[in-house]
């Protein structure tokens, strides 16, 4: 057998342990360079429809809203920091204003009169995920967010009474989902439904009767995430200031009897309470 020298059984020794070394680099499996983060849609478009109010429409960032009332005709707009809220009419073509918290203290003046839900707080509050609501790239196994119960015998009056008995309702149940805004936003969009402020945003509400029977009271008819033009948070400059925001612009134009409703509810009939008891003395 023809030997090598040992110089060059070291040389073809080397390119061997070399190919082999690249032949194990080529085996190896593929690992690809980590990507860019995947981070939370710019805007959410939610559209939501309630027995009482109809359809709405919200366009959510964590910087501002846009809320629809497509049944009564408004507008709201509000941005950080401060969440001023601008409500418009394009009926009309007027704007008027007031803060965040004014906002808040009106709509659940209105809400401890006529809402289903009473202020107190829920019986219980469950974590839950959504496999229905999954996005790729945002939340591909589903939203997170929270299942709050309030109990049925805490349901307020009833606006309107008939003859009829009405059915005992176990409990009222809704759904919030966790889509990385403020709660500035979240609180907007409850209190216009004559919801309490939640923690998400709010998806729906269903009410359960002691007979088994459900039926719903806020269900979710879209949520999305979108692209908007960079001044669709801007409420119309051209619209007349009409002044302080009041409950009445709101619903104007809707009928006389809602308007009667509007302007006897809450904080504006407290105080004509307290008016009439001071001309007393």
């Amino acid at each position: 057998m023809r030997q090598f020298p040992s110089s060059r059984r070291f040389a073809i020794g080397l390119a061997l342990l070399c190919c082999s070394f690249a032949v194990g680099l080529a085996l190896l499996p593929v690992i690809a360079a980590p990507g860019p983060a995947v981070s939370a849609p710019r805007v959410w478009r939610l559209q939501l429809e309630s027995a009482a109010g109809g359809f709405y429409e919200a366009w959510m960032s964590r910087e501002a809203i846009r809320f629809k009332s497509h049944s009564f005709g408004y507008t709201l707009y509000a941005r950080s920091p401060d969440w001023q809220v601008t409500a418009c009419r394009d009926d009309c073509k007027e704007k008027t204003s007031t803060s965040l918290k004014e906002f808040w203290r009106e709509r659940e003046g209105v809400m401890g009169a006529c809402s289903v839900l009473a202020l107190q707080k829920p019986l219980k509050v469950n974590t839950r995920q959504f496999p229905f609501l999954s996005f790729p790239g945002i939340a591909p196994r589903g939203l997170k967010g929270k299942e709050f119960v309030f109990a049925g015998e805490q349901r307020a009056n009833d606006l309107f009474v008939t003859a009829e008995r009405p059915k005992e309702t176990a409990a009222y149940v809704t759904l919030t989902a966790d889509l990385g805004l403020p709660a500035e936003v979240y609180s907007l969009v409850s209190v216009s439904l004559n919801m309490p402020r939640l923690d998400g945003c709010l998806l729906e509400t269903s009410e359960y009767f002691k007979d088994g029977e459900r039926c719903w009271v806020i269900r979710r008819r879209g949520l999305a995430p979108v692209s908007v033009p960079p001044d669709f948070f801007e409420p119309p400059r051209n619209y007349k200031y009409a002044g302080k925001l009041k409950r009445q612009f709101l619903f104007q134009g809707v009928s006389g009897i809602m308007d009667d409703v509007a302007a006897g509810l809450g904080p504006a009939k407290e105080k004509a309470a307290k008016g009439a008891v001071g001309a007393k003395h």
